[in-house]
């Protein structure tokens, strides 16, 4: 059964409240892994969204400030967010994510006069509009002051656990800024952004390596007959993803005697610290990895302007690598570059202008 924990807080003259629906659903095991549609209604006031994706690959493009990284992170706030709900007030109206089983994620804010909302609720079939009008009644009967205006937000995460439970969602932020001092440090040399999260990717790098490992020995017990093979196909995104970096990264290459990710000059045989590297190096040594280490597992990756800091040959490149290195992705990307876009993925590219659409936002109480 729905539960309905209420949070009441007067405010002036507005009465506040909270609306969350639990998860009734158990089985878990039939989501769908795919973000099919997406529905944004009034974002930041000014226009809405209805996003139909592709299941491979989805390029959102547009001017600057027309709303591409807002949309983004709209998105992402609804799987990763610790209060997605807290996140997303203010921001938009309402937020609805789709699979191919129906809504995994409903989020929607509404803004009401008393009177208005009586006479809407009283209309309404729903029956959390029964439970917020007896609420405000309530409310109403208790109150010193007149309360004149009614807010409440309506969260449903319904669909959000059994979706989760399927799919790997990663965000991948390539801008680099300084770590300030204030900030933890993991490490002398982890300096910015990026060695941060290179810093982190690496521990899990070494955790990949060492599944490897353990399947190999598992190999030469169970299946000695058939370990050539097995193990071609096991270490054929680690091999891919070697390849990609050593092709790539001009006057180094990957120090094969070293568990963790780090470089020897191809002039001097010097051995390069990966937080040596230059920015956009790192960048791309950063989503490479990701998607290796996401082990053909279903994902979703949100990159927002991956292209920063990138050679254009390397944008050129890009999706493909990450396509090859885990197939099994859905890629949800924000670019101003058109080079990301031609080897092959026009087709996939959606201008933030033809995804708006218009309404009268009329905030009536009915879904």
């Amino acid at each position: 059964m729905p539960y309905f924990p209420f949070i009441y807080q007067e405010i002036n003259i507005s009465l506040c409240a909270k609306f969350r629906l639990g998860v009734t659903d158990k089985n878990i095991f039939m989501i769908d892994s795919k973000i099919r549609k997406v529905e944004i209604e009034l974002l930041w006031g000014q226009f809405s969204i209805l996003w139909e994706m592709h299941e491979d690959v989805n390029i959102l493009s547009g001017i600057n400030g027309s709303g591409k990284s807002s949309i983004l992170d709209c998105i992402a706030s609804a799987f990763l967010h610790k209060d997605p709900e807290q996140h997303l007030t203010d921001i938009l109206k309402e937020l609805k994510i789709h699979s191919n089983d129906g809504i995994v994620f409903h989020f929607e804010e509404f803004k009401q006069p008393v009177k208005k909302f009586k006479a809407l609720a009283k209309k309404s079939d729903q029956g959390i509009f029964k439970e917020m009008l007896k609420y405000l009644e309530d409310a109403e009967s208790s109150s010193e002051k007149k309360i004149s205006s009614v807010k409440f937000n309506f969260l449903d995460k319904n669909g959000l656990a059994k979706f989760r439970h399927n799919v790997n969602i990663d965000v991948i932020s390539t801008f680099d800024t300084a770590i300030t001092f204030e900030e933890e440090t993991f490490d002398e040399n982890v300096r910015t952004d990026l060695d941060r999260e290179l810093y982190f990717l690496q521990k899990k790098y070494l955790d990949f390596q060492l599944k490897l490992a353990k399947s190999f020995q598992e190999l030469l017990k169970t299946s000695p007959q058939d370990i050539h093979s097995t193990l071609e196909d096991k270490y054929k995104s680690l091999n891919l993803f070697k390849s990609y970096i050593n092709s790539s990264f001009y006057g180094k290459k990957l120090d094969e005697n070293n568990n963790q990710i780090s470089f020897i000059s191809n002039s001097n045989s010097k051995k390069i610290d990966v937080y040596a590297l230059s920015s956009g190096e790192k960048q791309m040594l950063l989503i490479l990895l990701t998607f290796l280490l996401q082990e053909n597992k279903a994902s979703i990756v949100f990159l927002d302007e991956p292209e920063i800091s990138l050679h254009f040959d390397w944008q050129k490149k890009l999706i493909k690598m990450m396509r090859s290195l885990n197939p099994n992705a859905q890629l949800i990307i924000a670019t101003h570059s058109p080079a990301m876009v031609m080897d092959g993925w026009m087709d996939k590219v959606f201008n933030i202008e033809d995804i708006k659409k218009f309404s009268d936002n009329k905030n009536e109480l009915s879904n």
